[in-house]
């Protein structure tokens, strides 16, 4: 810090825009949020769990873990839901956080999975 002081008008200005912004960026994070689901199928239990900052949605099961590719994010005051696909040529994902609590799977040219979530 008395380096910064001590330096060029020009070295403590970009010094205190470097501090700004580190302050504004810790300052942003309050408002990120990690929302979750336990969901359940006639296989597994398993967990999602959505990051709003970052826009990922994992999957966690008996520690297994992976990331799903998210298209889509429907984030208001009454409804939470996130689209995309498991995995490339997977089958596609629609996860309800609000107001009701699932995860349905579209598989191509096949049926749709449903598991309940809490």
């Amino acid at each position: 810090m008395a380096e910064i002081l001590r330096a060029a008008p020009h070295r403590r200005f970009v010094g205190a825009a470097i501090t700004c912004i580190v302050a504004a960026l810790y300052a942003g994070g309050a408002d990120a949020s990690t929302f979750t689901l336990s969901c359940k199928n006639q296989l597994r239990e398993y967990t999602l769990s959505f990051d709003d900052r970052s826009q990922t949605l994992t999957w966690r099961s008996g520690g297994v873990q992976t990331d799903y590719l998210v298209h889509q994010v429907r984030n208001d005051p009454d409804r939470l839901q996130i689209t995309g696909v498991t995995h490339d040529h997977g089958p596609s994902f629609l996860a309800t956080f609000r107001p009701e609590r699932q995860i349905a799977y579209s598989y191509p040219n096949k049926s749709q999975q449903t598991d309940a979530c809490r």
